[in-house]
């Protein structure tokens, strides 16, 4: 588990930088949709590199790399769908 959580948090910190450095420092909806895109991208690059290291018979650095990639997917998809609708409170 705490290799699941490491490498996730490395993922997260990398597309947060990423989104910082596209969005030009601005903290809105335009950089939370570009977070999302770019967790949904780490995940699918995860899921890839987790199957190739399961086929190169490293099965625990392979199911937690799949591991982390699955919570990187929902958290990609969530962030997406959610800050497009752009909710205003006032």
């Amino acid at each position: 588990m705490k290799r699941i959580l490491l490498i996730l948090i490395a993922q997260l910190i990398f597309s947060f930088i990423v989104a910082i450095i596209f969005n030009e420092g601005t903290f809105d909806h335009d950089f939370m949709t570009g977070f999302g895109a770019m967790n949904l991208v780490l995940a699918v690059l995860g899921i890839l590199v987790g199957c190739f290291m399961l086929l190169a018979r490293q099965k625990e650095t392979g199911l937690s790399i799949l591991a982390a990639a699955g919570i990187m997917l929902l958290i990609g998809a969530g962030v997406c769908t959610l800050y497009p609708l752009k909710l205003r409170m006032m």
